[in-house]
């Protein structure tokens, strides 16, 4: 069950809404912002089926010893270039993405997520670094 609590952390991104979209839908630039401090997260170790009740898998690999840490989803709604829904199940969360485009190449994504009760600290800290991941990589990426 997905509780209704959650948290919203919006971003000012420098690419069009196409460009952001590709990242949530193949595995080299997936894995370029799912990132979590201390592990590398491989593009040959993601899979993506990017349409509704598609999987998400892939595995984090510390680079100092080799311990791996599985994660998986599916995709919910998808609208290219404008949303996409990622469902988790341990723990149950879903987590919207939306984008909007603002012109001249710049992007709001707005990134929604429902389900993790308690303080929400921890887990805004880590999405910012994700999505600070993602900004170095589209100002360093050719699509």
């Amino acid at each position: 069950m997905i509780s209704a609590d959650g948290f919203v952390v919006t971003r000012e991104l420098p690419a069009g809404p196409d460009e952001v979209f590709v990242h949530f839908t193949r595995p080299e630039l997936f894995a370029r912002w799912f990132v979590v401090p201390g592990f590398d997260t491989p593009a040959a170790k993601i899979s993506l089926d990017p349409r509704p009740g598609g999987a998400i898998a892939g595995v984090l690999v510390s680079p100092e010893n080799g311990d791996e840490i599985p994660f998986a989803a599916r995709y919910g709604d998808i609208e290219p270039d404008r949303m996409v829904r990622f469902l988790f199940t341990d723990p149950p969360e879903e987590v919207t993405l939306t984008l909007d485009d603002l012109g001249e190449g710049h992007t709001r994504l707005s990134y929604r997520n429902v389900g993790t009760g308690g303080d929400h600290t921890e887990a805004i800290a880590g999405v910012n670094g994700m999505l600070d991941a993602m900004e170095t990589s589209l100002k360093g990426s050719a699509f």
